[in-house]
């Protein structure tokens, strides 16, 4: 019996490991392919010209390592007449456009917005948009889906903006329009949204403004004091739950520059020296100082004329380019560091004969 029990053991071992392999469901695991995370920050914005997609790439890929690949983003929509909508219903995405990313290669993605204008919409539509990241090797990462964004008839242009200045406080006013975008009588209204722009023809794509304001005027503190500014304003219509916003308006540009010239420098004089007449003057204290020019005729000519290259920054300065025995008339102006760069008026003259004793 002992024999017989050490014959039919393996036999039975072998059954039982074979009995349990069979039962594995899970095969070997198959190496996950490293791809994109979802774009960041992925929103839409409902504006006259059409529907602006607008969001960041992203930086990492899916395992945590650094994106150095990326390859594009592909944009899906799908459509939906509002007679017609069902929210718990699929939607019927098709891709309508393949950004390709024109960004440095083998270096993570920058923080660049990165834009995208559907305009081929219908009023009275829902539409929703997915955005995938693709890398080099098409490989598609996890979409990133907007919401809901329900599109219709704008408002024209808010009309006759204006913008004012009192110290640093910009007031900018307006009509509101009368029609809407295909010359209908207006309905009522939501809003305003509010752009500033620091180049002309560039209103950007958020407003200064948190919240839509019914108010036709707003105010404006601008980060610089030394620019110029332009602003546009556009008119808001409620859709459902989106705003609709109208083309911009014309553009209502106000100076911020500095234009205030520094202090005058005081009590220059002119004195011969070897290699040159030494000039030293007093500056006038100034926060935003940042330099000195000099100027020099010779006696009976009638314009100055500027003779140091580079601003100087010493309240002294050796001119060497003079000759023995003529008589030089200088003048001193000290400049500021605004974007207009102005200039104070000329100091006092100094007048000296050069001639070394």
């Amino acid at each position: 019996m002992t024999r017989n029990f050490f014959q039919i053991f393996p036999v039975v071992c072998l059954l039982m490991f074979l009995t349990v392999s069979c039962g594995i469901k899970d095969g070997p695991y198959l190496p996950q392919p490293v791809v994109p995370k979802a774009a960041r920050g992925f929103q839409v914005l409902l504006r006259s010209e059409g529907i602006l997609l607008e969001w960041r790439a992203p930086k990492k890929n899916t395992d945590g390592s650094p994106l150095t690949n990326l390859g594009g983003f592909r944009i899906f929509r799908a459509e939906t007449a509002f007679e017609d909508i069902c929210l718990s219903c699929p939607r019927d995405f098709i891709p309508i456009f393949d950004y390709v990313y024109a960004g440095p290669q083998d270096r993570v993605p920058a923080e660049n917005r990165l834009l995208y204008t559907d305009t081929d919409l219908k009023y009275r539509n829902m539409y929703t948009y997915k955005l995938q990241v693709y890398n080099r090797n098409n490989d598609p990462g996890k979409p990133a889906v907007a919401s809901d964004v329900y599109w219709d008839l704008p408002f024209s242009a808010p009309r006759k903006v204006t913008a004012g200045k009192s110290g640093r406080l910009v007031t900018i006013s307006w009509e509101p329009p009368l029609t809407m975008a295909d010359g209908s009588p207006a309905e009522p209204f939501c809003g305003y949204n509010l752009y500033r722009s620091e180049k002309s023809g560039e209103a950007g794509t958020i407003p200064v403004n948190e919240e839509v304001f019914s108010e036709t005027a707003i105010e404006d503190i601008p980060p610089d004091k030394n620019r110029v500014y332009y602003y546009t304003v556009r008119a808001v219509r409620k859709v459902r739950d989106s705003l609709v916003e109208s083309v911009a308006s014309a553009e209502a540009p106000v100076s911020c520059l500095d234009v205030s010239p520094p202090g005058i420098p005081r009590g220059l004089v002119a004195v011969p020296v070897d290699g040159g007449i030494l000039l030293k003057w007093i500056p006038k204290a100034e926060k935003d100082f940042s330099g000195f020019h000099v100027y020099r005729k010779e006696r009976g000519e009638k314009d100055f004329v500027r003779i140091n290259d580079t601003l100087l920054q010493a309240a002294t300065w050796l001119d060497r380019s003079v000759k023995l025995k003529r008589q030089y008339v200088y003048t001193v102006t000290s400049v500021d560091a605004s974007a207009a760069a102005n200039e104070s008026a000329f100091s006092e003259t100094a007048e000296v004969y050069y001639i070394l004793k």
